[in-house]
């Protein structure tokens, strides 16, 4: 159950609330978000507020051994943070899931939107700390505070139900299923190349579309048919490109070309790996 009380007028109150959306330029796997908002009321057995500041010496000092958990579960690891930064409203987290762990599958998958609700089952996001200066606040009518000056961080993780309600995820990155490379890779490919330039913004689409055929090859080792098929795809995605961009809009097939060039390269190194 949540605690309520009114704020002491000392303490800002920052409420942000953040709409979580998928994101192809974060790396595979990886995710942002605010772990941590300041001068929110938690939801603990001991009415409690992180102030400004409280993450100032613990990221100095204790950045190396901060961890990813899934659901708090010190027995269930699943990542690293590649950003931890102490902003004016809270804690900015940037992470990569291990997706070669079964927690860390699940919690890809569940900070990814469902296609029929439209958002995500996980979206918040929660720290474990250890409280190391502090003052408690009496409010009046028997209502007492605690507000942490200092912490130590040891880990932030994903969670169904945040303590803090406005720490949230904010972004992850957008792939969501492995596309094999096998003879019928052009079956599967040219129907996508075809649908993003029917897209609203088919230029964006491409962008995106490029960008994530190219994450999907990574590891993988081409036939000469799928060699011939993907050169065929980007054939293509060449040809697309020019009737579909917007006048107003070079800078993005400017990024189309870099991407279709990076996906001959990603190719060419998988047919040398195979």
């Amino acid at each position: 159950m949540a605690r309520t009380s009114r704020p002491h007028p000392s303490i800002e109150t920052c409420r942000a609330h953040f709409a979580l959306e998928t994101d192809p330029s974060l790396p595979p796997n990886c995710f942002r978000g605010m772990a941590s908002v300041f001068g929110i009321l938690l939801d603990t057995w001991i009415p409690t507020r992180i102030l400004r500041g409280a993450f100032t010496k613990t990221l100095l000092e204790n950045r190396s051994r901060i961890k990813v958990l899934w659901q708090h579960n010190d027995a269930w690891p699943i990542g690293l943070p590649l950003t931890l930064e102490e902003r004016a409203d809270g804690l900015y987290v940037e992470a990569e899931i291990s997706a070669d762990v079964l927690e860390g599958q699940r919690c890809l998958a569940l900070m990814r939107p469902l296609p029929a609700a439209g958002r995500p089952v996980i979206d918040e996001l929660s720290i474990g700390f250890d409280p190391i200066k502090w003052e408690m606040v009496d409010l009046g009518n028997e209502t007492i505070e605690r507000h942490i000056k200092e912490l130590r961080l040891w880990e932030f993780s994903p969670v169904t139900f945040a303590a803090n309600r406005d720490a949230k995820i904010t972004a992850v990155h957008s792939l969501q299923r492995a596309l094999g490379c096998t003879e019928a890779f052009a079956e599967d490919v040219l129907p996508l190349v075809e649908r993003a330039a029917r897209a609203a913004d088919p230029t964006a689409a491409l962008l995106v579309f490029v960008q994530q055929l190219g994450e999907r090859l990574k590891g993988h080792s081409l036939t000469d048919t799928t060699q011939a098929s993907l050169v065929n795809a980007i054939a293509s995605l060449t040809a697309v490109l020019p009737t579909a961009e917007p006048p107003a809009r070079p800078a993005l097939t400017v990024r189309v070309q870099q991407a279709l060039r990076d996906l001959d390269l990603a190719s060419l190194a998988a047919r040398v790996a195979a």
